[in-house]
């Protein structure tokens, strides 16, 4: 039997920062911005492979909720992992915020309440063309 991967989803201020993500990129005039975007939105595929990867770089002190860091060029990944339960019976990974290299403190801007409040992936940024 096959184990089924886990659900990934995106909080609203992770698919904010993103956006933000990809303004900054563009703004910079690098190389290729919509292409770093879906680097970053392939990482967090290859999470989901294998979402205890990576280790926990700090847990919540009230929710206990343990959040890791995927690091991606430039840019972080902060993500939980949610174990598998009959709802989700590949378990959940909930991209909490994507940050520049230049916030060292994980805990910045990630949203710590609401775990159960989820988006679709598929709802990110859309590739532009130029």
């Amino acid at each position: 039997m096959r184990k089924s991967k886990p659900r990934v989803t995106f909080t609203d201020a992770a698919e904010d920062d993103l956006r933000r993500s990809s303004l900054f990129l563009l703004l910079q005039g690098g190389r290729r911005p919509y292409q770093r975007i879906q680097e970053i939105r392939r990482e967090v595929r290859r999470i989901a492979n294998n979402p205890k990867l990576y280790p926990v770089d700090w847990k919540h002190p009230i929710s206990l909720l343990e959040f890791r860091r995927k690091n991606v060029g430039q840019f972080s990944i902060i993500y939980t992992y949610f174990e598998p339960t009959a709802s989700t019976p590949g378990g959940l990974v909930s991209v909490r915020a994507i940050h520049h290299g230049a916030l060292q403190d994980i805990r910045l801007g990630v949203e710590e309440s609401g775990a159960e409040r989820h988006r679709p992936s598929s709802l990110i940024l859309r590739e532009g063309r130029s």
